[in-house]
């Protein structure tokens, strides 16, 4: 585990709470090598070898560190992991929890429906899953109008 100082959080540029003290952001590695795709609509796939994104721990936002922060469809492929096929359906809430389930599930799909346009019933019907997961903060749960059908 790696720990890094001066996490304010996405939010707090915007809060007005200037005297906070900030956090830390950690990195759990488990060591694996996924093959981690990174899809935004019609741009062109950016595939990576790790989940994490060092880079961004330079920044100002630093939450990004975890999957390259927000797409629209994120593929995690571990073809050594015992477990099948896992369908997130979250916000960026699920980033840095998304990087704890690849160990165990050959392929993930995250599915971020704030920005994801395409059908997501075709998708299933073309990447067969063995369970869903919904994972999101529950500001977006609330206020997400881009999920609606599923509440």
């Amino acid at each position: 585990m790696a720990s890094y100082d001066g996490f304010y959080g996405t939010t707090w540029s915007g809060s007005g709470y200037w005297f906070t003290q900030p956090d830390q952001v950690e990195v759990w590695d488990s060591g694996i090598q996924p093959t981690v795709t990174l899809i935004d609509g019609s741009a062109a796939p950016q595939v990576s070898h790790s989940l994490f994104f060092p880079s961004h721990l330079e920044e100002m936002d630093k939450y990004p560190v975890f999957l390259d922060g927000n797409h629209s469809l994120v593929t995690i492929q571990n073809p050594n992991a015992e477990g099948g096929n896992l369908l997130v359906i979250r916000d960026s809430y699920a980033h840095c929890f998304s990087t704890f389930l690849a160990s165990d599930y050959q392929n993930i799909y995250l599915v971020d429906l704030r920005y994801y346009r395409d059908n997501l019933s075709q998708f299933v019907a073309e990447h067969p899953v063995d369970r869903v997961l919904y994972l999101y903060g529950v500001d977006n749960l609330v206020s997400d109008t881009n999920s609606a059908w599923l509440k």
